[in-house]
């Protein structure tokens, strides 16, 4: 995730670290505390990530309606369910466990990309990924057995 880039600017590599980190901290909560309405924390998050983004969005006006039809279609299909999956199935099992299946995504998000839109991953990108998904899927057989 944090490594040598293209030569962009460091600020990917530190929101890469900070979204890491509050992940991490998001699941931990969600675990320690079960009974709590996620509802209202699901608003602060996105409010939040608003006011985080805007700043960052120049060239939002660029967009086709196509652009914007796909953007709102991907929020509110696959990345709404994931988290509600996400969001429901941490309260269920330890937090360690929940972060390790979340590492999937990566591999996933890759292979989905290979897949949907024909972005072929490097060598390196498939032996990390199929490391990744190795190790979370060992780690949970034997999370299973115990």
């Amino acid at each position: 995730m944090v490594g040598p880039s293209t030569g962009g600017p460091n600020l990917g590599d530190a929101m890469a670290v900070a979204g890491t980190m509050t992940q991490g901290l998001a699941t931990v909560a969600i675990r320690r505390n079960p009974a709590v309405t996620m509802l209202p924390m699901v608003w602060l998050a996105q409010i939040l990530s608003v006011v985080v983004a805007l700043p960052l969005a120049q060239h939002l006006g660029d967009l086709s309606l196509r652009d914007y039809v796909v953007a709102a279609g991907f929020g509110l299909g696959p990345m709404t369910l994931g988290i509600a999956l996400y969001v429901a199935g941490s309260a269920l099992i330890a937090s360690s466990l929940s972060a390790l299946i979340g590492i999937a995504e990566g591999p996933f998000g890759a292979f989905w990309a290979w897949i949907g839109v024909g972005e072929v991953p490097t060598t390196a990108t498939v032996i990390g990924g199929a490391l990744v998904l190795a190790a979370v899927i060992g780690r949970v057989l034997l999370e299973k057995e115990e």
